[in-house]
């Protein structure tokens, strides 16, 4: 009896390590699903889904203010939201759209305004940096938590390649951006995430390394209107909601070069967690065979 209670221990650890963050994920997946669709029937309901409306107004208004250099930015761990403001313009829930990222396994709702709840929640737009609207001249820059516990968010953001892509979505209008830049800036680096003239820009912003908060990690998006990137986009989002993408995605992260060390033991203990449940799996089987034979 021995070896098989110590099996079914080992097979249990093998199971925590591999589930947890995947049961975790789903909990928060389901969330973050449930906070867009309510953002999507809400901007229905209430008429902000024309660019006529008072949410549109505003937030046009507010992006020339940040062309115009007349908005300072601020770290994202450390500001707040104007709520009243948002909800007069019929922007009360402070949901402004949706984020989809393949190459994270993010789809997230995007914030207006980096309060410390909405960073644990989901994508945040950083107050001073332009709202989603597809404008030239424009930076959005949306920062979040790199969570563990909770929906990935950002943990996963060093995963990221030059030429990945992601999607925008907001009442009125889808974008489809390519990655074309990497860096690690000071929390200060302001310069990092300013408005580049005639140019389209999606940042994502979080802490760095994983499990610290000395760095900010940035990857800079630039709009595409290519239907090739577009049927792109399409491909990486299915491949990465496939069936095989939940076995297949912790040795390929775990593959994956990385600048954060502690990242590295999650995703490797996640591997490890895999293949206990496979060695078992075969053990168990053995198991079996042997003692039919018998």
């Amino acid at each position: 009896m021995l070896p098989t209670i110590l099996g079914v221990v080992v097979l249990l650890v093998g199971m925590a390590l591999f589930f947890f963050p995947v049961a975790a994920n789903e909990a928060s997946q389901h969330e973050a699903e449930v906070v867009i669709r309510d953002a999507e029937t809400h901007a229905q309901s209430s008429g902000t889904a024309t660019k006529d409306s008072a949410a549109y107004k505003y937030l046009q208004s507010y992006n020339e203010q940040v062309r115009e250099g007349e908005l300072t930015v601020n770290d994202p761990f450390g500001i707040g939201s104007n709520v009243d403001e948002l909800a007069d313009v019929g922007l009360d829930n402070g949901v402004v759209g949706s984020l989809t990222v393949p190459s994270m396994d993010v789809y997230l709702p995007i914030y207006l305004g980096s309060t410390h709840e909405n960073l644990e929640r989901g994508a945040t737009l950083v107050a001073g940096t332009s709202a989603p609207l597809g404008e030239k001249s424009s930076n959005v820059v949306l920062a979040a938590h790199r969570g563990y516990y909770t929906n990935g968010l950002f943990r996963n953001i060093e995963s990221v390649k030059e030429g990945d892509l992601l999607q925008i979505k907001t009442a009125w209008d889808t974008m489809v951006y390519r990655a074309v830049e990497i860096k690690v800036v000071g929390p200060n680096d302001g310069d990092s995430v300013a408005v580049r003239p005639g140019r389209d820009l999606v940042t994502l912003l979080t802490c760095h390394p994983y499990g610290t908060t000395r760095d900010r990690y940035l990857v800079v998006f630039e709009r595409t209107t290519d239907p090739d990137d577009l049927a792109a986009f399409e491909a990486e989002e299915a491949e990465a909601s496939g069936p095989l993408a939940a076995v297949v995605a912790p040795l390929t992260e775990a593959l994956e070069p990385c600048d954060s060390p502690a990242l590295v033991v999650e995703r490797w203990a996640r591997v490890f967690g895999l293949a206990v449940m496979a060695f078992m799996l075969v053990w168990a089987v053995g198991l079996l065979v042997r003692r039919a034979r018998k």
